[in-house]
């Protein structure tokens, strides 16, 4: 298969994931890790975050991850900060946290659907 990118490109850049823990984010922030560029992981599961960590890792990345809930302006503030003390910059930002409740659109309650739309749209 032929490489589309060089494997450093990101060589020497910070990508800061929101939602990088699990899913398609977490497959983002992987590749980002996999063409050089170190991470700055945000998730409110501290077990995903140590997962990915451990998996960027172990093929040499590099990952600094921060426990936060994106739906408290706050912590992401506090997130940036952290990742900016850290690293000393940041180059890509991802905002990839996402929520949903599985279940059909009638059977989702008032609480449910403003839980979605903090986390998605906010």
């Amino acid at each position: 298969m032929t490489q589309v990118f060089n494997k450093d490109i990101l060589q020497g850049k910070v990508a800061f994931v929101t939602g990088g823990g699990t899913g398609i984010t977490g497959g983002v922030a992987r590749a980002f890790a996999e063409h050089g560029a170190k991470l700055a992981i945000v998730s409110r599961k501290e077990e995903n975050l140590a997962a990915m960590k451990a998996e960027v890792e172990a093929f040499g990345g590099e990952c600094f991850t921060v426990a936060a809930d994106v739906r408290e302006y706050e912590a992401v503030e506090a997130a940036i900060a952290k990742t900016a003390e850290h690293y000393g910059k940041i180059d890509i930002v991802v905002n990839g946290a996402a929520g949903n409740f599985l279940c059909a659109a009638d059977q989702l309650s008032p609480n449910g659907f403003g839980t979605v739309v903090d986390i998605d749209t906010k």
